[in-house]
Protein backbone atom coordinates (compact mmCIF):
# COMPACT_ATOMS: atom_id res chain seq x y z
CA UNK A 1 0.00 0.00 0.00
CA UNK A 2 1.49 3.43 -1.28
CA UNK A 3 1.82 6.17 1.37
CA UNK A 4 -0.40 9.51 0.67
CA UNK A 5 -0.17 12.56 1.27
CA UNK A 6 -2.47 14.42 3.58
CA UNK A 7 -2.93 18.45 3.10
CA UNK A 8 -2.86 20.68 6.08
CA UNK A 9 -6.17 21.63 4.33
CA UNK A 10 -8.02 18.83 4.98
CA UNK A 11 -8.45 20.45 8.42
CA UNK A 12 -10.67 23.71 6.88
CA UNK A 13 -12.10 21.15 4.54
CA UNK A 14 -15.87 22.44 3.72
CA UNK A 15 -16.36 19.47 2.29
CA UNK A 16 -15.30 17.13 5.05
CA UNK A 17 -17.15 19.32 7.51
CA UNK A 18 -20.46 18.35 6.27
CA UNK A 19 -19.91 14.92 6.74
CA UNK A 20 -20.80 12.73 9.68
CA UNK A 21 -17.95 10.77 11.67
CA UNK A 22 -18.29 7.92 10.24
CA UNK A 23 -18.64 8.94 6.68
CA UNK A 24 -15.37 10.78 7.12
CA UNK A 25 -13.67 7.61 9.18
CA UNK A 26 -14.72 5.98 5.77
CA UNK A 27 -13.37 9.02 3.63
CA UNK A 28 -9.75 8.45 5.09
CA UNK A 29 -9.22 4.78 4.96
CA UNK A 30 -10.42 4.89 1.42
CA UNK A 31 -7.71 7.19 0.88
CA UNK A 32 -5.23 4.07 2.01
CA UNK A 33 -6.93 1.74 -0.56
CA UNK A 34 -7.66 3.46 -3.15
CA UNK A 35 -4.75 2.91 -6.17
CA UNK A 36 -2.48 5.41 -7.55
CA UNK A 37 -5.43 6.83 -9.73
CA UNK A 38 -7.78 7.05 -6.80
CA UNK A 39 -10.05 4.17 -7.96
CA UNK A 40 -11.70 1.68 -5.56
CA UNK A 41 -13.57 -1.62 -5.62
CA UNK A 42 -16.73 -0.01 -4.32
CA UNK A 43 -18.70 -3.30 -3.16
CA UNK A 44 -19.56 -2.38 0.25
CA UNK A 45 -18.67 -6.19 1.42
CA UNK A 46 -15.30 -5.29 -0.02
CA UNK A 47 -14.77 -2.15 1.27
CA UNK A 48 -16.04 -3.05 4.73
CA UNK A 49 -12.97 -5.76 4.35
CA UNK A 50 -10.57 -3.32 2.97
CA UNK A 51 -11.34 -0.14 5.43
CA UNK A 52 -12.07 -1.71 8.44
CA UNK A 53 -10.17 -5.35 8.42
CA UNK A 54 -10.84 -5.75 12.57
CA UNK A 55 -14.67 -4.66 12.52
CA UNK A 56 -15.39 -7.16 9.73
CA UNK A 57 -18.05 -9.39 12.41
CA UNK A 58 -19.34 -6.14 14.49
CA UNK A 59 -19.43 -3.48 11.18
CA UNK A 60 -22.84 -3.91 9.29
CA UNK A 61 -22.68 -3.72 5.96
CA UNK A 62 -25.62 -1.59 5.23
CA UNK A 63 -23.62 1.07 7.61
CA UNK A 64 -20.76 1.00 4.90
CA UNK A 65 -23.60 1.87 2.11
CA UNK A 66 -24.71 4.79 3.70
CA UNK A 67 -21.31 5.73 4.67
CA UNK A 68 -20.96 5.89 0.95
CA UNK A 69 -23.97 7.25 -0.20
CA UNK A 70 -23.09 10.69 1.98
CA UNK A 71 -19.89 10.81 0.64
CA UNK A 72 -21.12 10.51 -2.91
CA UNK A 73 -24.32 13.22 -2.12
CA UNK A 74 -21.31 15.56 -0.81
CA UNK A 75 -19.10 14.86 -4.20
CA UNK A 76 -16.04 13.99 -3.12
CA UNK A 77 -16.34 10.46 -4.54
CA UNK A 78 -17.78 9.35 -7.75
CA UNK A 79 -19.47 5.74 -8.14
CA UNK A 80 -19.16 4.02 -12.17
CA UNK A 81 -19.96 0.50 -13.16
CA UNK A 82 -17.95 -1.59 -15.20
CA UNK A 83 -18.63 -5.31 -16.26
CA UNK A 84 -21.71 -5.32 -13.43
CA UNK A 85 -19.01 -4.62 -10.52
CA UNK A 86 -19.09 -1.38 -8.96
CA UNK A 87 -16.08 1.10 -8.40
CA UNK A 88 -15.77 4.59 -6.92
CA UNK A 89 -12.98 7.30 -7.55
CA UNK A 90 -12.29 10.12 -5.90
CA UNK A 91 -12.82 13.29 -7.88
CA UNK A 92 -10.12 15.53 -6.71
CA UNK A 93 -7.55 12.91 -6.72
CA UNK A 94 -4.87 14.08 -8.93
CA UNK A 95 -4.85 18.05 -7.05
CA UNK A 96 -3.92 15.85 -3.62
CA UNK A 97 -2.15 12.70 -4.46
CA UNK A 98 0.78 12.01 -6.77
CA UNK A 99 0.20 9.09 -9.41
CA UNK A 100 3.30 6.48 -9.43
CA UNK A 101 2.23 3.42 -11.31
CA UNK A 102 1.25 3.45 -14.85
CA UNK A 103 -1.75 1.87 -14.87
CA UNK A 104 -4.80 1.68 -12.47
CA UNK A 105 -5.67 -1.50 -10.59
CA UNK A 106 -8.92 -0.92 -11.93
CA UNK A 107 -11.22 0.19 -14.92
CA UNK A 108 -11.32 3.82 -16.25
CA UNK A 109 -14.70 5.16 -15.37
CA UNK A 110 -15.21 6.66 -19.11
CA UNK A 111 -15.13 2.72 -19.61
CA UNK A 112 -18.09 2.22 -17.91
CA UNK A 113 -21.12 0.73 -18.99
Amino acid sequence: MPNRTIKESALTSRNLDTLSDGAERLFWRLILVADDFGRFDADPKVLKARCFPLKVDTLKTGVITRWMAELVTTGPIQLYQNTHREYGFFTTWHKYQQKRALHSKYPDPQSSD
